[in-house]
């Protein structure tokens, strides 16, 4: 455990080589939390692999804690992460919403990254929140679900301001509600196209209502990037080697973020995977980051 900005302590572990490239995993959600799946992109010979739960997500402490949860309290995280790890530069991989936290950091502190891989490129700008959760958006595609998401709500125009109230009601009764449609509809879309053998266990209700919470809280603020999303103004990659992950078929993050990004980092390399989505655990979109990360490691070998 990492001891941060009270009341918050961080879950982390290493596996892998001691001596090897230092890597650190950027997990989604917000709030979603690493698991042990997500040590295995890299090859452990090769790689000293850094798994981090943020705030309030996983194992990290107070559970779901909201105060002092924001962007930039996550990449302070961080930074004082790979000082208390004594890593002089480490390698970003980030996938949806890691990916926008590698990119933040990046442009922060681009002297301690020594290469970057994003996968599902989510870059927090209002089109993106419009999107993911307005009528006019992915929505259209499942109309039925976005009807059971939105049915019930007071404001179906503003669902994430309504459903913000809702998941901070006094009765217990009304926040679970509240988190399990919102819950269903994350999963309807983030699982399209996602063999039925990985899409994972289901979800206990106490996290279900953890993970609603936080990513909902992050969504009703904007990201805390003021409805800009990722500054794109990019100047600091400067060689460094960046792989771009992403699934033709990805419809949380449409591949128009992934473009985007590249064209905003000079020297990229952007892979689109005809048949892959959203999510790490596709096995089109597994299959290339483990050939982009033994690239990467024979490039640093070299």
């Amino acid at each position: 455990m990492l001891d941060v900005e009270p009341p918050h302590r961080l879950y982390f572990e290493q596996c892998g080589n001691p001596d090897g490239i230092p890597v650190v995993f950027l997990h989604g959600g917000p709030g979603s939390g690493c698991a042990p799946g997500h040590r295995r992109f890299f090859n452990p010979a090769a790689y000293r692999i850094v798994l981090m739960d943020q705030r309030g997500a996983g194992r990290s402490q107070p559970v779901g804690c909201l105060e002092k949860n924001n962007t930039q309290a996550l990449l302070a995280d961080l930074e004082q992460l790979r000082s208390h790890l004594d890593i002089e530069q480490w390698l970003l991989y980030g996938g949806s919403w890691g990916a926008t936290l590698a990119l933040l950091y990046l442009r922060l502190w681009p002297r301690r990254v020594s290469a970057l891989v994003l996968r599902g490129a989510f870059l927090g700008r209002l089109r993106d929140l419009a999107w993911f959760y307005s009528a006019d958006g992915v929505g259209r595609l499942f109309p039925q679900d976005y009807d059971s998401f939105i049915k019930h709500l007071p404001e179906r125009a503003e669902p994430v301001s309504a459903y913000h109230r809702l998941l901070h009601a006094p009765e217990i009764s009304v926040r679970m509600d509240a988190a399990r449609r919102w819950n269903a509809w994350e999963t309807r879309v983030v699982m399209q196209f996602l063999p039925a053998g990985n899409q994972g266990g289901s979800m206990q209700s106490d996290e279900i209502l953890r993970r609603a919470t936080i990513v909902n809280h992050y969504a009703h603020h904007e990201f805390f990037l003021g409805g800009e999303g990722v500054p794109l103004d990019f100047e600091v990659l400067n060689g460094k080697p960046c792989t771009i992950v992403h699934g033709q078929r990805d419809l949380v993050c449409p591949l128009e973020s992934a473009w985007t990004a590249h064209c905003a980092l000079p020297g990229s390399e952007l892979r689109v995977v005809e048949t892959g989505g959203h999510v790490a655990n596709d096995p089109a979109i597994g299959k290339v980051l483990v050939e982009v990360f033994d690239q990467m490691a024979a490039r640093f070998a070299g």
